[in-house]
């Protein structure tokens, strides 16, 4: 029986070549370290977190992942109204306090009541859209609450999908949360839902880099809104 050939030395240099490349991409999709830096202005803090350098960033990293970390339910909420909390999380993460205020003004008074059967939600979420009307308006009525955004397209640095992560096979969703001051001002930037390093800090630079809308409140009618901080999140999935 004839034995196998050896291989080339063309052929040896090749496979290790291929294999250092492999073994580079890997270990730059998996590193610990994003090589990105913070717009010209920021600090990176660590641990995924990037402020504005001077800003007053008081109360901007905060735990917004449900109405229980938030702090606005209690062992007094009946079902009913924990349930419409829950529904309502998108809007109690743009600012905890002032909604809630709002929710006990407008939503507890349309739902402090008997409901017809266990299946209460489908009633529920009928009135929830009266209190969202009565609180964001509707395109016709005035609204009582206005959260910032992000205006399109408006990053310095959109976030771009890098081919060696791509081709690397590393997705997923990112998710970031910017508190944005009373001026319009984005001061504070916080990963909330992590892939991958690289791919969290170009998350974090389109949204340090935006152009944000005013939040506001109308606490006195006869004096207009009042402009107020207000939490913005922005989530990209890398795929």
């Amino acid at each position: 029986m004839p034995f196998p050939s050896a291989p080339s030395p063309r052929t040896i240099v090749l496979t290790v070549i291929a294999l250092v490349v492999a073994v580079v991409t890997g270990l730059s999709a998996c590193n610990t370290s994003s090589g990105i830096e913070p717009p010209e202005g920021w600090e990176d803090l660590g641990d995924g977190r990037w402020i504005r350098t001077g800003a007053d960033t008081t109360g901007a990293f905060r735990d917004l992942s449900s109405v229980a970390a938030i702090g606005v339910v209690d062992s007094t909420d009946s079902e009913v109204i924990r349930y419409a909390k829950e529904e309502l999380l998108y809007l109690y993460r743009t600012s905890p306090e002032i909604v809630d205020s709002l929710f006990q003004a407008e939503a507890v008074p349309l739902l402090d009541r008997s409901y017809s059967n266990v299946n209460f939600q489908d009633e529920v979420n009928t009135a929830l859209n009266d209190v969202k009307k009565a609180l964001l308006g509707d395109g016709t009525d005035v609204s009582t609450y206005r959260q910032s955004t992000a205006l399109p397209g408006s990053s310095t640095a959109p976030a771009v999908y890098p081919d060696s992560l791509k081709n690397a096979g590393v997705t997923g969703r990112v998710a970031v949360q910017t508190y944005v001051n009373a001026d319009k001002q984005p001061v504070a930037v916080q990963v909330v839902e992590s892939v991958n390093p690289t791919l969290d800090a170009l998350v974090m630079r389109q949204a340090a880099t935006s152009t944000y809308t005013s939040a506001w409140v109308i606490e006195d009618p006869r004096r207009g809104g009042k402009a107020i901080p207000n939490y913005v999140r922005l989530t990209i999935p890398f795929e």
